[in-house]
């Protein structure tokens, strides 16, 4: 579920619309790479990015524009999302219909400004009811929810559908905690071997806080270059790299990672994700086991 605004630029002599008025100077911003990451760089190519708040991390502010048209500007808000997430998107939309005089579209309608501001309370239930609709689908079993969110995807299961129902409040906290934790969040390449089978490669470095998947996957929307269909693999492989050594050390079936890794420096981290903490070189040889294959 979303919210869907379009700001258009009214009169003859339109301006041109600056990063300012969108961002307000109290967002970060940045496009997501094919892991579903967000890098973030101000030298990247701006007509597609997504805008968050540093102190209040939530689904993400999406945001459609071409610079060198004049004419419009559209913004996304994942619902459900966190309250002062929901402050930011209408602030943004605020500064951006005064700075351009423009006129607003929500969802395919018309409305002015100021009926817009007027429906932020109504938002906020709605984003409850959302969130609470999202936990009982979980818990009716229909499998756990993947949030596309402003740093990098999260995966709601039972356990988090649970706390949220009976303790909504939790949700926003969650949201930015998730999106806080100084990690590498790991997604795999993909190749083909001798025998013309794709296989995917994660890479777990020395020393690194990181997290994983508890089985490995194909991002969403990753594509088949061979085939220009949706990209499908069964077989995957862990790399283990030493910072130390300066290369890859060996490589283990990826299965293995969760039956080795030390359980002292494992937790939970989604429904669909576990935090790794930093290993020695030592303890990422250890991790080899019979398993081995040098690179």
């Amino acid at each position: 579920m979303s919210v869907d605004v379009i700001i258009r630029q009214k009169g003859l002599f339109r301006k041109t619309l600056a990063l300012q008025p969108v961002t307000g100077g109290e967002l970060r911003y940045g496009k997501y790479n094919s892991g579903w990451r967000l890098e973030e760089d101000e030298k990247l190519d701006l007509t597609d990015f997504t805008c968050y708040l540093p102190e209040a991390i939530g689904r993400g502010i999406s945001v459609t524009w071409d610079p060198r048209q004049k004419r419009e500007v559209s913004l996304r808000l994942l619902t459900p999302t966190g309250t002062e997430e929901i402050r930011a998107f209408y602030r943004m939309v605020e500064r951006v219909v005064h700075f351009w005089h423009g006129e607003l579209e929500v969802d395919g309608g018309t409305i002015s400004l100021e009926e817009w501001l007027k429906g932020q309370e109504d938002y906020f239930r709605f984003n409850t009811e959302a969130l609470k609709t999202f936990c009982e689908e979980v818990l009716r079993g229909e499998g756990g929810q993947c949030f596309f969110s402003a740093r990098w995807p999260l995966f709601l299961g039972k356990e988090e559908a649970l706390l949220f129902l009976n303790h909504p409040e939790t949700f926003d906290a969650w949201l930015h905690e998730r999106q806080s934790v100084d990690a590498y969040y790991a997604v795999p390449g993909f190749f083909v071997d001798e025998n013309g089978e794709t296989f995917g490669r994660y890479a777990l470095p020395e020393d690194c806080r990181s997290i994983f998947p508890r089985k490995g996957s194909v991002p969403f929307g990753a594509i088949d270059p061979a085939t220009g269909k949706a990209l499908e693999c069964t077989r995957y492989e862990l790399a283990l790299y030493s910072g130390t050594e300066g290369r890859i050390i060996g490589t283990i079936p990826y299965e293995r990672l969760f039956e080795r890794f030390p359980q002292d420096k494992l937790s939970r981290y989604d429904d669909r994700c576990m935090l790794l903490e930093p290993l020695t070189l030592d303890e990422l040889r250890a991790l080899m086991g019979e398993d081995n294959h040098d690179i």
